[in-house]
């Protein structure tokens, strides 16, 4: 996790990498209500000032964001509460997240969109089954020419495999 980031109420697993200046799991505000200010739903809002006795709605819940393993978070991106990053994925620098991203997608741009995705289907069932981060770090720096191909097949996913297990 790099620089002047601001991550609340999110479960990261392992091998993620988020660049600086990233703002994650960011609260919503009413949208149905006369006012989108929390000073009408939140006891305790960012105003410091007290309207209501108790909180009104869903607005006192920040619901937890959900980063998968292995993903790549660029530069300024904000990502919604209540949202889920698949393993694998990758958020373009700048990209606003507010849908779930499924794993291995490629996203961007505002709000983010899916604009590839980094492997064909059968790999990324094919790594999503082998769950290579749940290995020990020792038998991943033993196959780490595995990690280091960028030519992805599947006969060299089922051979990662055999030498993890």
């Amino acid at each position: 996790i790099s620089n002047n980031c601001d991550i609340t109420n999110t479960t990261i697993k392992r091998f993620c990498s988020i660049a600086d200046n990233c703002r994650i799991g960011t609260a919503s505000h009413a949208l149905n209500n006369i006012s989108t200010s929390p000073i009408f739903t939140l006891k305790d809002n960012a105003t410091h000032t007290t309207w209501v006795q108790k909180d009104v709605g869903h607005f006192n819940e920040v619901k937890r964001v959900y980063i998968g393993n292995d993903v790549w978070i660029a530069t300024h991106v904000i990502i919604k509460d209540g949202i889920t990053i698949g393993d694998g994925a990758i958020i373009g620098a700048g990209a606003v997240v507010v849908k779930d991203v499924p794993p291995y997608a490629v996203v961007g741009g505002v709000p983010a969109k899916v604009i590839k995705y980094r492997f064909e289907q059968s790999i990324i069932d094919k790594l999503l089954e082998l769950q290579w981060w749940n290995y020990s770090d020792e038998k991943l720096k033993d196959n780490i020419s595995f990690f280091q191909t960028e030519d992805v097949t599947i006969e060299k996913i089922e051979a990662l495999e055999k030498l993890l297990r």
